[in-house]
């Protein structure tokens, strides 16, 4: 078999974003030995013009040069949508291979992704409480906590990688997983990383038709099953979607980060980093500014609010 995982890519209509894409991928030495599948979702009914000429585009792009050493590629006649598309992309490649590394349209890696995420492939295939790599990390004000990676519950998709064993234990009925998420141990509040990160929101978004997405599925089937994901502590790869061209994002630069060249990995025991989920809740709670004198001025500024309130109601 092939130890380098097969490469998943998810595609629609953003020409620049993809090249940027793939010119990232491109770097990594391993694509000379890996396989690439390109998911193209086609067009919406309603499409306009310009979204089928941006749709040719990217068809075109993908089939500008050899971006690995081998690629195939999948066309969609009709909009799936992305949710759809990666479900079914995922399940397709893992009813042939034991493992995959998947990308959207608007993922940069760093030339040491793809090296990053066989080599934990590889460390932790055995290992059935570890159900997903991920090769994102936001940046806050404690590097210095963390260990060379980390596991914690909580999952990131922007650049990931799996297994089929994993993958095989994902649900995708959001009432019964939000109602088994209030019965579970930890309950709704450890789900949304203890009230940092409005994950169930996003089931209920699901649950009432205000959103078509796929990764709280996969975050709340890793945290039914007491499953964990492994983090690094510098990330090899970024989301540069994050200006208002995505389906369910708006423009910021709050997740913006700078890519580790390389990361090498050694055989850790499987449990919960105390430190990285302090880490993650910093985060969510405080941004990239999570140092102690940012929390003080964010306490002080919400002491004076309430202050303020009583004394409009005392009067």
């Amino acid at each position: 078999m092939n130890s380098f995982a097969p490469i998943a890519l998810f595609v629609y209509k953003r020409p620049a974003h993809t090249r940027r894409t793939l010119e990232a991928l491109a770097r990594n030495p391993e694509v000379g030995h890996s396989l690439l599948h390109v998911f193209c979702d086609g067009p919406k009914p309603d499409a306009s013009e310009a979204d089928r000429q941006a749709i040719t585009e990217v068809r075109r792009i993908i089939r500008e040069r050899p971006w690995c050493e081998n690629v195939e590629i999948h066309e969609s006649a009709y909009n799936l949508g992305l949710a759809r598309s990666i479900r079914e992309g995922v399940t397709r490649i893992l009813d042939e291979h034991e493992r995959i590394i998947v990308l959207e349209d608007d993922i940069e890696t760093s030339p040491g992704f793809l090296a990053y995420m066989n080599q934990a492939l590889e460390l932790y295939a055995d290992q059935e409480r570890v159900m997903h790599i991920a090769a994102y990390l936001p940046v806050t004000s404690y590097p210095w906590l963390l260990p060379r990676a980390f596991f914690h519950p909580m999952m990131w998709c922007w650049g990931w990688a799996t297994w089929r064993h994993a993958w095989q234990r994902a649900r995708w009925d959001a009432p019964r997983l939000l109602e088994d998420i209030r019965r579970s141990p930890s309950g709704v509040h450890g789900f949304d990383l203890d009230g940092t990160f409005p994950l169930s929101e996003h089931l209920m978004a699901n649950i009432a038709g205000r959103m078509s997405t796929w990764a709280v599925f996969w975050n709340a089937s890793i945290y039914l099953k007491d499953g964990l994901c492994l983090f690094p502590s510098k990330a090899l790869a970024q989301n540069t979607g994050m200006d208002d061209t995505g389906e369910h994002c708006t423009a910021t630069d709050d997740f913006c980060v700078s890519l580790a060249p390389a990361q090498r990995l050694r055989m850790q025991r499987v449990k919960p980093s105390i430190l990285g989920g302090f880490y993650l809740r910093s985060y969510f709670r405080y941004g990239k500014d999570s140092s102690l004198s940012r929390r003080l001025r964010l306490a002080l500024g919400l002491c004076k609010h309430r202050c303020a309130v009583k004394l409009r109601l005392a009067r």
